[in-house]
Parts: C-alpha cells; sequence; structure tokens
C-alpha cells in the first residue's frame, strides 16, 4: 500500500486480497466469496474532497464455481448520505442467481443515494449476455 498527500486529502493505491467472505450467512442461500484480488486507488474528488473515489485498476472474484473480473477504470465512490456514483464493468463466468446462469458482459452505471447504500438508479448493458435456467 502507497499513501500520498496531505492527510486531509490522502491519496492511497494497494493490492487488496482476502476470502473467503459470506454474505447472508444464516439465510436459506448465502453467498460465499472463495477470493478476491483487486489493485486500487482511492482519493478525494477534486471538485468535492467530502467524495471518496475508488477505482479498480484491476480485479477478481471468485466462488467455487463462478468468476467475476472487473474492468480497469471501474468506481465507487463513498459518499457519506450524498448521493454517489457507481460504474461497474464486468466479465462474469457461470454466475448463478436463482433460476438462472449468467455468462458474458454486465455495466452497472448509476446513483447509490442515502447510508443504506440502495441502488437507486441503474442503467444495465450487456455484451452477449447469456441467460440458462437451470432445471
Amino acid at each position: 500500500m502507497t499513501l500520498s498527500g496531505p492527510l486531509a486529502h490522502v491519496k492511497w493505491n494497494g493490492h487488496l486480497e482476502g476470502g473467503p467472505v459470506t454474505y447472508a450467512p444464516g439465510s436459506e442461500h448465502p453467498f460465499t466469496l472463495a477470493k478476491m484480488a483487486m489493485d486500487v486507488t482511492m482519493a478525494p474528488l477534486e471538485n468535492d474532497p467530502s467524495i471518496s473515489h475508488l477505482t479498480l485498476t484491476e480485479g477478481q472474484a471468485s466462488t467455487a464455481e463462478e468468476l467475476i473480473r472487473f474492468q480497469s477504470g471501474s468506481f465507487v465512490e463513498f459518499a457519506g448520505e450524498k448521493p454517489a456514483r457507481l460504474a461497474l464493468g464486468m466479465q462474469i463466468r457461470n454466475l448463478h442467481l436463482g433460476i438462472f446462469t449468467l455468462f458474458g458482459g454486465l455495466d452497472m452505471d448509476g446513483n447509490l443515494a442515502d447510508q443504506t447504500r440502495r441502488l437507486c438508479h441503474s442503467g444495465t448493458g450487456a455484451d452477449p449476455f447469456a441467460f440458462y435456467q437451470r432445471l
């Protein structure tokens, strides 16, 4: 990890790696990331230093069967209670979502609002995006 800049506006670059991480462990269908690795930069926005901008240089996450690769330049902003932007480009392989199994490209571009960080606006685009129903 590399830190630079004054303490009020620190910019950091680093490599994050970890796993396993389980989401909703008590539910009927928990989701476990076996491994994730990312090269990222986090810095305050130049036009609004109260917002932190996390940019992915490279990243991927995987489960026992699934793989998600993030496109370079994807980002998430952290803006407290103010609306924040999100733009994630992904290549996905064998991603299981309910009755669907997804392969292909997925782009998420929108705004996150309020402190619960719900996705309030999202535009999605797919480049050949296939849905396979599991029987």
